[in-house]
């Protein structure tokens, strides 16, 4: 090693001394060679993408409901009546197993949500979110009259018994909300 000056040179590193190099650090250990993707930053960025896609689904979904209060009632009691229709036509279908006593159990809170039809639609309120026909308070009549046959409708299902009167309780009932559909809703 050149030297100018003893005192100024940096000290020698000996395999016993504590000094190494110029800097008086250690080397740097050597590492593992590096792999691109390890599977943990897969999974968190797994992660993150599924709650980013739930967070944007979740945001989607309150956007979808209408800022009118009253049609807003509306729209969770048409959403209560799909949801057990829709659990009923799932267990007819045979996608889940048949249970008389929750098929009537559903069939009720079809028939008291059905109840509360006239009610909710009764004022003729509005909105961009809303899928009710201006038809509906032009027929008042007609459209109660309708309600009122999904209501007997899901009180005749009331009494399902066997997957053969399942089916039957599921097509009255279907048909009573595809006759108000067809006609009051957009």
């Amino acid at each position: 090693m050149f030297r100018l000056c003893s005192h100024l040179s940096p000290p020698e590193s000996t395999p016993g001394s504590r000094f190494f190099g110029w800097t008086g650090r250690p080397p740097p250990l050597p590492s593992a060679p590096r792999q691109h993707k390890t599977e943990d930053s897969t999974l968190r960025k797994t992660g993150f993408a599924i709650a980013m896609l739930c967070a944007l689904a979740t945001t989607g979904a309150a956007l979808a409901f209408a800022m009118n209060p009253d049609v807003r009632k509306r729209q969770e009691t048409m959403g209560l009546i799909g949801a057990n229709m829709k659990r009923l036509v799932e267990m007819a279908k045979g996608k889940s197993a048949f249970d008389a006593e929750e098929a009537r159990a559903l069939a009720g809170k079809i028939s008291a949500k059905a109840a509360l039809v006239p009610g909710v639609f009764e004022k003729p309120a509005h909105d961009p979110e809303s899928k009710a026909s201006d038809e509906i308070w032009t027929n008042w009549d007609d459209f109660a009259a309708r309600a009122a046959a999904l209501k007997a409708a899901a009180d005749a299902a009331g009494g399902i018994d066997s997957p053969e009167s399942l089916g039957a309780a599921v097509g009255q009932l279907a048909g009573a909300c595809k006759a108000c559909h067809t006609r009051y809703k957009r």
